[in-house]
Order: structure tokens, then C-alpha cells, then sequence
């Protein structure tokens, strides 16, 4: 059994503050939870905290916190946990100075029975003004699951014109918002780029996170691998 998607949640702010906080999501011990956030009004914070609203467990980052140099007071990134419980869980990100225009976007995997899901590989880039969106490619290694996360600097959408291919947008993300979302299930190794056509012109911070599926207690030697992509790099292929 592959994994699944078990349930996702978002929350938005664009008024000034240090905490933002999603609403339920569901998840079983042993989900994997993916988070993308961003900011902005100003340069990166120095801390960024992302929890379950009690302080513990804390996620660990995949992509961390970028500054988009660009417009230069943009900011986004991507982190994870390997949930200890189940039940609802609110997704928090704390960050030591306010900043405005926040957004969460959360997502919860169920691994197939006898398996994990192991960060693998992850792109970025950092695009000017463009209706292109572009993650930068990564290799997976195995099934498993492949988020893209679009933080923007305004709000759009996914062209419906412009159709999707092995990328799925959940119910709850397929939004016009400044932080796009989508997802697929990757059914074995080889090379992935996120890209998609916005409804609009912007500048954007892309990012692709890769989660492997393995066995439980496999080879360990499955971690991560950053392969960033260099700055207004174009990649061929169409995805999201």
C-alpha cells in the first residue's frame, strides 16, 4: 500500500505579528506533516519555530528560510515532522520579530503499512517577475511523496488553462492566495521539477521537498541531499 494524503490545513494573516496558527489537522502517529510558510515586511527573522502549538515536538526544516532578493523583504520555507501521536494537531510558526502577509500551508501523509516517509532530496528558486513558476529539479530515489510549495509576493492562482500533469492541488490549497501549493505521489526514482503558470505575473520563492518511501527501519543512508537550483535557473519539463 502507497502513502496517502490524510488531510490538509492552511492559515493567513497579513497583519503585523510573531505567531500564526492553523486550524486542525488530522494526523495518525507515524504521518508525515509538511509545512510551507512565508512573510513578508522586512529581511529574515533570526528564529523560526514551527510546532503543534504545545512547543514540543519541534518540525525540522527542509528548505530553510529564504530571502527573496529580489523584492527584499520576502521570505519562505519549508519544514516537517514524523507525527508521535494522533489527533488533531494545530501547525504554529513563531518567529522572534513581527512581520506581515504570513501564510501556513500544511499538509499530512499516511505512509504505507510497514513503511516511513524519509526526506530525500529538495530544489529552490528565486524568480522575478514571471507567470512561470519554476522549483528547480531532485531526484527521488524511490515511491514516495513530492510537495511544491510557491510562496508569492501577491496573490494568484494556478492557471486552469494551463492544466496539471502528475500534480494534484488538495481542495483546501486550490485557492488564489500568495502561498500555492501542490502534491504527487512519486512511484519510483527519477528527476522532478515543479512547475506551473500562474493566473498573473509575480515574483515568487519556489520550492520541492521529496520524501522517500521506505521500509520501516531501512537504509538510513536515504537522507537529504540538497540540490538547489542557481538563482533564475530554467528547467525544462512541465509539472505543476
Amino acid at each position: 500500500m502507497a502513502a496517502t494524503l490524510h488531510d490538509t490545513s492552511l492559515a493567513t494573516d497579513d497583519g503585523s505579528g510573531t505567531v500564526l496558527t492553523t486550524e486542525g489537522l488530522a494526523v495518525t502517529a507515524g504521518d508525515l506533516v509538511v509545512v510551507g510558510y512565508k512573510y513578508e515586511g522586512g529581511t529574515l527573522a533570526s528564529t523560526h519555530t514551527v510546532d503543534t502549538g504545545d512547543a514540543t515536538p519541534t518540525f525540522t526544516p527542509a528548505n530553510a528560510m529564504h530571502h527573496h532578493t529580489f523584492t527584499g523583504d520576502h521570505n519562505a520555507g519549508t519544514f516537517y515532522w514524523i507525527a508521535d501521536s494522533s489527533g488533531s494537531k494545530t501547525v504554529r510558526v513563531t518567529i522572534d520579530v513581527a512581520r506581515t502577509f504570513r501564510r501556513i500551508a500544511a499538509y499530512a501523509f499516511t505512509p504505507g503499512v510497514g513503511t516511513t516517509l524519509q526526506l530525500g532530496n529538495m530544489s529552490m528558486n528565486n524568480q522575478g517577475t514571471t507567470d512561470a513558476m519554476d522549483t528547480g529539479a531532485a531526484s527521488a530515489i524511490a515511491a514516495g511523496v513530492a510537495v511544491a510549495f510557491y510562496s508569492l509576493y501577491g496573490s494568484r492562482g494556478l492557471d486552469p488553462n494551463d492544466p496539471v500533469s502528475n500534480w494534484i492541488e488538495a481542495a483546501e490549497h486550490n485557492i488564489s492566495a500568495a502561498l500555492l501549493t501542490a502534491y504527487q505521489f512519486q512511484s519510483g526514482a527519477g528527476s522532478l521539477t515543479g512547475t506551473g503558470r500562474l493566473t498573473g505575473t509575480e515574483q515568487s520563492i519556489s520550492q520541492l521537498v521529496i520524501f522517500n518511501e521506505v521500509a520501516t527501519g531501512g537504509d538510513p543512508s536515504v537522507g537529504p541531499v540538497a540540490l538547489l537550483s542557481q538563482r533564475n535557473r530554467r528547467h525544462s519539463g512541465r509539472y505543476v
